[in-house]
């Protein structure tokens, strides 16, 4: 199907026996981020063509408890991007410990595993590249709202790099 902004492929389950169960795997190929964050997390404010692939599970007595239960993990690349809120070279340039909460980071290439549980939401294997930018990391959210992560961004030129945990 045709869906914010691109293409969704792929197969989905639901099975109403004893309980609700349903399980899909989706190829996305060039979503708009900035409409697949509006739709489901309206507080990322990220731009860029999304492709990936998407895997959803769940098991419950009823049909909240079903989506309740979900879990899904997303295998993601979103190229010729932004993602606002944080300037990762400003916060490379003040050093570690400084504080950066504004500004915008574009990137060529951001490529990251997204998985949501009842509990929690992690993002690991996240790699960037913004030509001399270049970063790795992880982060995890609880359902309390609580974030705890880092990623090592790496600010190149032709004479030094400078490496910096953000």
């Amino acid at each position: 199907t045709v869906a914010l902004g691109g293409i969704l492929r792929g197969n989905w389950r639901l099975d109403w026996g004893n309980e609700l169960t349903m399980a899909g795997t989706v190829e996305l190929l060039r979503l708009d981020s900035a409409k697949v964050a509006a739709a489901l997390a309206p507080v990322a404010k990220i731009e860029g063509e999304l492709s990936g692939e998407l895997r959803l599970r769940a098991r419950g007595g009823d049909w909240k408890m079903l989506w309740t239960d979900a879990e899904m993990t997303l295998n993601s690349e979103i190229v010729r991007g932004v993602f606002s809120g944080a300037d990762l070279g400003e916060a490379v340039r003040r050093g570690s410990g400084a504080e950066v909460r504004a500004g915008s980071t574009k990137f060529d290439r951001l490529r990251s595993t997204l998985n949501i549980s009842p509990n929690q939401i992690s993002v690991r294997n996240i790699k960037l590249d913004a030509g001399m930018m270049t970063g790795t990391g992880q982060l995890v959210a609880d359902r309390y709202g609580e974030v705890e992560g880092t990623v090592a961004v790496t600010l190149s030129t032709s004479v030094s790099s400078v490496t910096a945990p953000v």
